[in-house]
């Protein structure tokens, strides 16, 4: 999902007339790699997180039944979290009002925006005011996406009309998709509108890939379900031991252009679009 667009098939390819395309050197794809791998993992749980959002348009809340235009009805919550993932029944919540905890279990479910194999629990401790939502979030051995996570974060949650837009802070280790462990620090702003398959992105992280410090910058990303990252995006990936940048630049197609420390440019495939 998130980042999946920006999972790359680093090394040689075609372009569209056949010519052969240079990869960047071995250090150049590994520190990139590292990048786009960790931000998928780290994103993905952002959207876990996303996708216990009420989707009403008239209110804010964990997503639930929504009776008499109550922002949050505690006895149905979940029930708006459990529509979206399939098979029916593989996530399972447990809501305490007392303590306003709500813990879902998933077990191998698929939901929105590309989620799959989605295993394990998040506990979400929630506060709820008027066009607002605040949680505090925890999980441990959570799986999606082959990346394997722990984390403790927090969303503050604000819905305007149908426009979402959740501050996330949080840290976050585990093993990525592509084997990498890591431990990360992170703060994004994820934007995104009830009745689309679309959302932004923007924020930065930074901690240890295996023994590697990188810092990761996302600026004006965004996608919708199956196409392309919109034009005008980019990541940038900085080496924080020797300073070195990486970007990744997006121009709307399923080619994004890779600029190397030196300004050297290479076209890298995307697995997005047609």
């Amino acid at each position: 999902m998130l980042l999946a667009a920006a999972s790359l098939a680093l090394g040689c390819d075609k372009t569209s007339d056949g010519d052969d395309v240079s990869p960047a050197p071995d250090d150049d794809r590994s520190v990139v790699a590292d990048g786009s791998d960790t931000a998928a993992a780290e994103s993905d749980a952002q959207l876990i997180t996303s996708s216990l959002v009420s989707a009403s348009p008239g209110s804010i809340g964990l997503a639930s039944t929504e009776l008499s235009g109550r922002d949050l009805d505690t006895r149905a919550l979940g029930d708006g979290a459990r529509a979206i993932y399939f098979p029916r029944g593989c996530l399972e919540v447990v809501d305490d009002p007392a303590t306003r905890t709500a813990t879902y279990t998933f077990n191998r479910c698929m939901g929105p925006s590309g989620l799959r194999a989605v295993s394990g629990a998040v506990t979400a401790n929630y506060r709820v005011e008027a066009g607002r939502l605040y949680l505090e979030l925890t999980a441990s051995g959570f799986s999606v996406n082959r990346a394997t996570l722990d984390w403790t974060a927090t969303a503050d949650i604000s819905a305007v009309g149908p426009d979402r837009t959740m501050t996330w802070k949080a840290a976050i280790e585990g093993t990525t998709a592509g084997g990498r462990t890591f431990r990360r620090q992170n703060q994004h702003t994820i934007s995104w509108k009830l009745g689309e398959s679309c959302f932004a992105l923007d924020g930065s992280s930074e901690g240890a890939i295996g023994a590697r410090e990188i810092r990761t910058r996302i600026e004006g990303f965004r996608r919708c379900r199956r196409a392309c990252p919109d034009a005008g995006g980019r990541i940038v990936v900085t080496n924080v031991t020797t300073q070195a940048e990486y970007e990744l630049r997006y121009d709307g197609t399923n080619q994004a252009t890779f600029v190397g420390p030196q300004g050297n440019e290479v076209a890298i495939p995307l697995l997005c679009g047609p």
